[in-house]
């Protein structure tokens, strides 16, 4: 497999602060793990919570992925791992009362994408001349437009779009959702924080998807496009292209 995939994660222009955090493990020659965490729960407890789950479960998945049969079990055991982990330190440390972090994670084994996703931060499809959102978001706006009470449209400038219903290390249990995608249905994958979607157009950002080969300068791309459009929050981009 030719290797074509990078990850960024930046301040943005008005944070003082990055709670977020990234990861990308080449578990063997065909396999790669990419994750995206955002933190939440004040500085230092949004940087902890946001660490500890992308190191605990891209730990779990390296360390079992040879002997599983089923990745989106092993995605899943992952995520419990890391909502546990999240949740024991934040009853045992003062001062990480509360904290908790988003998280998307795509495992690329060389025939398939197996992606999971908690909270709001988001996973799109690559393919040529297109995008598409694979995660479905776990937030307040998101439940409003899937109850037809808003638009989409309308999600975008909602005072409560920021608001989230799931959260890794919010409650002790927590569950993702899981889905599939064959190697032949994708041309590569894109996994951010709000600190991109919430900020750059869908069309902007498949726009430099579909027009920069290179995954390291796409997402350099990306992340100033980010800052572009204000920079008002953390902004982490992670990008997988098949050649």
């Amino acid at each position: 497999m030719v290797k074509n995939f990078c990850g960024k994660t930046d301040v943005g222009l008005k944070r003082n602060n990055n709670q977020d955090c990234f990861g990308i493990c080449e578990i063997n020659d065909d396999a790669v793990l990419m994750v995206v965490c955002d933190g939440m729960g004040g500085a230092a407890g949004g940087s902890e919570a946001s660490t500890l789950a992308c190191d605990v479960f891209t730990e779990h998945v390296r360390e079992n992925f040879a002997a599983s049969d089923c990745k989106s079990k092993l995605l899943l055991e992952a995520q419990m791992k890391a909502n546990e982990a999240v949740c024991e330190k934040a009853e045992k440390v003062s001062g990480l009362d509360g904290m908790g972090t988003t998280i998307v994670a795509a495992l690329y084994d060389g025939k398939k994408y197996t992606c999971l996703w908690v909270g709001d931060s988001r996973i799109y499809a690559l393919t040529k001349g297109a995008i598409k959102q694979i995660s479905h978001d776990h937030s307040f706006v998101q439940a409003l437009v899937d109850s037809g009470n808003i638009t989409s449209e309308e999600a975008k400038t909602h005072p409560n779009r920021n608001i989230i219903t799931k959260a890794i290390g919010t409650m002790k249990d927590i569950e993702g959702d899981v889905c599939e995608f064959p190697d032949s249905e994708l041309d590569g994958i894109l996994l951010c924080s709000d600190g991109l979607c919430g900020y750059v157009e869908e069309e902007r950002i498949c726009d430099i998807c579909n027009n920069e080969d290179d995954a390291c300068k796409c997402v350099e791309k990306l992340v100033s496009a980010a800052n572009a459009a204000g920079g008002s929050d953390n902004i982490t981009v992670i990008v997988h292209k098949k050649k």
